[in-house]
């Protein structure tokens, strides 16, 4: 994702901000449904894209801009605060009517009923 939006740059300094926000939200999916280590390998990857693709000089690591520095700055910290503060398991979702979904209503009205007695 942030090499398409790299890609697609406009090369203006509001979607250098924006391009950060965007894939910041690709990072909170990824941990929430595939787990930490996802989601910190996808807030590392689209950190050394932006790094390089997006901040001038085009094509380094070096970031010239004391500004962009810290634009990438607070996407790694944001990005790494989304993974530590996401649940250690991916969350599965089952679709409302299906048989797993059925079973999962199941097993909490027989846990209510245990706690119950």
């Amino acid at each position: 994702m942030a090499g398409l939006l790299c890609a697609l740059m406009n090369n203006g300094w509001e979607f250098r901000v924006a391009a950060p926000m965007i894939c910041l939200q690709a990072v909170i999916v990824a941990a929430l449904f595939w787990g930490r280590v996802p989601g910190f390998v996808g807030a590392l990857a689209a950190g050394l894209t932006f790094a390089i693709w997006l901040f001038p000089p085009i094509g380094s690591l070096a970031i010239q801009n004391p500004a962009d520095r810290i634009i990438l700055l607070l996407f790694q910290l944001a990005g790494l605060g989304v993974v530590f503060l996401s649940p250690r398991r991916p969350v599965r979702i089952a679709p409302i009517g299906s048989r797993t979904y059925r079973l999962i209503l199941h097993r909490q009205e027989k846990h209510r009923n245990k706690s119950h007695e």
